[in-house]
């Protein structure tokens, strides 16, 4: 019985030092992208003409059926046009709005399809880390890339509500983190603090 209770505990701490790994992960990645926006967008760009070719692939050759595959590659359009001013995602752009809803309705019909037609379960996994998570990952990831990243057009009004005049904050103005970085440096600012003072 204590070996089954430890058995419990020690997945638990697998668990736990997992999240860990894939958080220390994501959040080097996010710094990554930061510093080279431009080969960030060029994997990017690869990862979905890869993608989609496993897509194609796999209803060509492993009769997926079309309502999986469909909406796997609308949201590819959506991620596509998301490309065309990367690393300026916009909440409410087209192609963000395209490429979320496809992506719940991707989720939906495969996971609806995995219910119905049995594959091994590292089959099912190959599946949904290649053609369900890499490229949403991949953006939300990306998402803080563009708060170091210089202005390149003139916006549409000369000052917002912010105080930012073309896009340059004003003195005194934070600088503002949005995305994963921002989420995992809001948790970070609750965990006690080892700074000495002398």
């Amino acid at each position: 019985m204590l070996l089954y209770l430890l058995g419990w505990v020690a997945s638990l701490v697998q668990l736990l030092i997992a999240t860990i790994c894939l958080g220390a992960g994501m959040y080097y990645m996010a710094e990554v992208v930061e510093e080279c926006t431009v080969m960030a967008r060029q994997v990017i760009t690869i990862m979905l003409y890869a993608v989609t070719v496993i897509l194609i692939g796999l209803f060509a050759l492993e009769s997926f059926p079309l309502y999986v595959i469909a909406p796997a590659l609308a949201s590819h359009v959506g991620f596509y046009l998301l490309l065309k001013t990367f690393p300026f995602i916009s909440f409410t752009s087209p192609g963000f709005i395209v490429s979320v809803v496809f992506i719940f309705v991707h989720h939906y019909f495969s996971l609806q399809h995995f219910a119905d037609v049995w594959y091994p379960f590292s089959e099912v996994m190959a599946y949904a880390t290649l053609c369900l998570w890499l490229l949403p990952l991949a953006f939300f990831v990306s998402l803080s890339a563009n708060d170091n990243v210089l202005p390149t057009s003139t916006p549409t009004s000369s000052s917002d509500s912010s105080g930012d005049v073309h896009g340059f904050p004003q003195a005194g103005n934070k600088s503002r983190r949005n995305g994963f970085r921002a989420f995992v440096d809001a948790m970070f600012s609750y965990l006690p603090s080892r700074d000495k003072t002398f």
